[in-house]
């Protein structure tokens, strides 16, 4: 997506004119290499494990794996109400080249796995999840500031009961948690079916 923005958006091009640019590539591609001839080495074995994982069909449940992994972000609007949750368009040009760049992804993955079952969807979400936030808030109006106070507190008690809750698992050692990290499947899978349950019963 930058490299798009790089030839399409004036204000991305002209950093080819820029040494740093290509020390930003080269240090891409240094990355990137071992990792291709790994794959080449392997049979690409990642690419086609990946592959076997993931079935073709309708896949609705695709969108509940994206609210789990998005759920604090509508937490955080909900939490700034009709009060604060006022957007302007008023905003930098960086800002709408990072939306497209965090939501074109992630619209072109969410196309795909709603006509393919299976695989680690949340793991591939995860990585879009972490700078959202800070999109969202870049396109909130500046007067909404004077009424954060009530999110932050909630959000940093939230914070504090998922810590709290997190050391009792482990200290307890429930679900054998505390001893294997196996134990983490079976509790999140038994709390997942729990979810899963109430919402079926609505």
């Amino acid at each position: 997506m930058v490299f798009i923005l790089s030839l399409t958006v004036p204000s991305v091009r002209r950093f080819w004119r820029d040494r740093n640019f290509y020390i930003g590539i080269v240090a891409f591609l240094a990355l990137v290499t071992p990792n291709f001839f790994w794959m080449f080495a392997n049979n690409f074995s990642s690419v086609k494990w990946v592959g076997s994982q993931v079935a073709a069909q309708l896949s609705p449940g695709s969108w509940l794996a994206l609210l789990s992994v998005f759920y604090p972000l509508i937490l955080l609007a909900g939490l700034l109400g009709k009060r604060g949750l006022r957007f302007t368009k008023q905003v930098p040009e960086k800002v709408w080249l990072t939306t497209f760049v965090l939501f074109a992804p992630l619209v072109v993955i969410m196309a795909w796995f709603s006509f393919h079952a299976g695989g680690r969807l949340v793991e591939w979400l995860h990585p879009f999840f972490m700078p959202a936030p800070a999109v969202l808030v870049a396109f909130l109006k500046k007067d909404v500031i004077g009424s954060l106070s009530r999110a932050f507190k909630v959000l940093f008690f939230m914070g504090l009961l998922m810590i709290v809750g997190y050391s009792s698992v482990m200290v307890f050692n429930v679900r054998n948690a505390g001893q294997y990290f196996s134990g983490f499947k079976t509790l999140s899978m038994k709390l997942r079916g729990i979810g899963m349950s109430i919402l079926i019963n609505r």
